[in-house]
């Protein structure tokens, strides 16, 4: 009776298995987006959905103006300020979603979190004056200015 059920075991532990990675690597492979101006960006940004939305810009640019409710991690060089502060608002399996002045930043922070294993990262590659406008904020003030062009 004990061999019935050691080759049963034998089989079933394989496929189990077997699924449990394709499992880890569809997740790993298959979430998280990239975002244009064309896609329902007010949807995504203002849906009640649990997400951290970060604006990677730099400090005195999000001081003049932001989305509501993001929170700023001013994307540097080497992204290592931002590996070191996302454990801080966002686990690996956190609704992140990436916002900057051209989409530039975004897409550097998407490649960084991805290659540090978060899962669900969203980067909106969008200038942030249409962004802000797609949101329907209005007489933005400081949303035009951006010298990230120059610098990265």
């Amino acid at each position: 009776m004990e061999t019935g059920k050691t080759k049963i075991l034998l089989i079933i532990l394989p496929i189990v298995l077997t699924l449990i990675l394709i499992a880890a690597v569809f997740l790993a492979t298959h979430t998280g987006h990239i975002f244009t101006i064309r896609d329902d960006l007010s949807g995504i940004l203002l849906s009640q959905q649990k997400k951290v939305i970060i604006d990677l810009r730099d400090n005195p640019d999000y001081e003049i103006t932001h989305i509501e409710s993001s929170v700023n991690i001013p994307l540097d060089d080497e992204g290592e300020w931002l590996l070191k502060k996302i454990p801080e608002y966002a686990g690996r399996f956190t609704n992140i979603i990436l916002v900057c002045y051209s989409g530039k930043r975004a897409a550097t922070g998407y490649n960084l979190l991805k290659k540090a294993g978060y899962f669900n990262v969203n980067c909106v590659v969008a200038d942030f004056e249409d962004i802000c406008k797609e949101l329907g904020y209005e007489n933005l003030k400081g949303a035009e200015i951006c010298d990230c062009y120059k610098k990265h």
